[in-house]
């Protein structure tokens, strides 16, 4: 598992859900294809996983591993510049963009709001959903 206190999972100062919500990803994240599923990740991301502490950990972590991911893919996306035409070099890294970006928002985005939900538990010691 990612440990998500690592520098680049934390939340900047004035990266908050107010701020993901003006972007309107409430709207358009569920949009995006669940690329767990294809790659053979079983973790499902239903209310199950936020009822318990522990579940709750591994949800937090599974959006880092995602974000890591779709950041890696992020920072490869120019190497098609190396090998092709100057032209399919700026629509290849626009499908990088296109693809993968909006999946890094949205990882980012459900970790607020999923360490907030944490720190509820942790502080009430209280089931989400009573």
């Amino acid at each position: 598992m990612i440990d998500p206190n690592l520098l680049i999972f934390r939340a900047l100062p004035s990266e908050t859900a107010r701020v993901y919500h003006w972007l309107g990803i409430r709207y358009w994240k569920r949009f995006l294809p669940d690329g767990a599923q294809w790659l053979g990740f079983n973790f499902k991301k239903d209310g199950q996983n936020l009822r318990d502490l522990e579940r709750l950990r591994r949800f937090i972590s599974e959006t880092c591993r995602s974000e890591f991911a779709h950041g890696v893919m992020l920072a490869f996306s120019p190497l098609p510049f190396l090998w092709n035409p100057i032209w399919a070099g700026w629509v290849m890294l626009g499908f990088g963009l296109l693809l993968n970006f909006p999946c890094l928002l949205v990882q980012r985005y459900n970790r607020i709001k999923l360490r907030d939900l944490q720190e509820r538990m942790k502080g009430k010691n209280l089931h989400p959903f009573n």
